[in-house]
């Protein structure tokens, strides 16, 4: 899940106001990642060690501060390479706004640190400004990009977030190849989705259009169950006519129906649903406790 850093929100302050400032704005992030069941992703123009709210607290020493865990999660999440944006040209206020931009241009929620009240909207103005190629001339456009400073504001922006992350998982997985990459990949491409052991000699045998079919089923169940927080599993939220198998066939295929998850726990997969028109399926269990789904067989039809 990508947040772009609005860097003109980094001014100089006291060293009580860093400190505070880096707490609410980690959180902030975090909690963002987790609502969507994702780690964030803070992409910036600098890296965050170039930053400076005061020359007495930076970066290295606040996070040095914080609990292992902590340190190790935030310093996962921000940018370890800077952003590069030279043009077009955005500004807001007449100051040069790359963060703000970049998050503009590719569809992104920005984010700034909440220290001043300029920053305290869910959308922030900017101009931008390119040379038209046919007539040579500047042409000047102002737009508005979204943008969140606390958790209010980030929730306020929770269907644009989500949308975010359903376009990045997209574009991640038109790059998948192979069923090979794809099982390596499928934690952090569909992080609500959990593949019992069993499935990885099942993806591996999948190309061409049936792995391309395989997973846009698999970003639309991703899709559901990450946004699942509430109310009873609804089988008709994406595709493939989700169903049960009979009584008789579940009798019958018992042994194959009942498979081991990832918990180490047992689970009858009798709920499944199509993803391609050669008779492909794939059988799931829904986890109305955990709020994720258990993925326990792909393949055709069990006979």
């Amino acid at each position: 899940m990508r947040l772009v850093l609005n860097e003109l929100s980094i001014k100089e302050c006291s060293v009580a106001e860093v400190s505070n400032l880096y707490d609410s704005f980690f959180k902030m992030c975090i909690n963002a990642g987790k609502s969507h069941n994702r780690k964030a992703s803070i992409i910036s123009v600098n890296r965050f060690s170039e930053f400076n709210f005061h020359k007495d607290l930076l970066f290295q020493q606040w996070v040095s501060g914080q609990t292992k865990d902590l340190k190790n999660l935030i310093i996962s999440m921000v940018s370890k390479s800077p952003l590069i944006l030279d043009y077009p040209y955005y500004s807001f206020n007449g100051e040069n706004s790359k963060g703000l931009g970049y998050a503009f241009e590719n569809d992104l929620l920005a984010i700034s640190f909440d220290m001043d009240q300029l920053w305290q909207h869910t959308t922030l103005p900017i101009k931008l400004e390119y040379i038209d190629e046919d007539s040579n001339s500047l042409v000047e456009e102002n737009v508005e990009v979204r943008h969140a400073y606390d958790g209010d504001s980030v929730q306020y922006h929770e269907s644009y977030i989500d949308q975010s992350i359903l376009r990045d998982n997209k574009l991640e997985a038109l790059e998948i190849d192979s069923g090979a990459m794809l099982w390596i990949q499928r934690q952090e491409l569909f992080p609500s989705l959990s593949f019992c052991s069993q499935i990885e000699q099942q993806i591996a045998s999948f190309s061409g259009d049936l792995l391309v079919n395989l997973i846009n089923r698999l970003i639309e169940m991703n899709h559901y169950f990450s946004n699942w927080r509430t109310g009873n599993f609804d089988r008709n939220a994406f595709g493939g006519n989700s169903r049960l198998e009979s009584q008789t066939r579940i009798n019958q295929f018992n042994n194959r129906l009942n498979i081991v998850c990832p918990d180490s726990e047992i689970r009858l997969f009798s709920l499944h649903c199509n993803f391609s028109l050669h008779g492909q399926r794939m059988h799931f269990v829904p986890d109305q406790t955990k709020r994720i789904c258990w993925i326990g067989y792909i393949g055709k039809k069990i006979v």
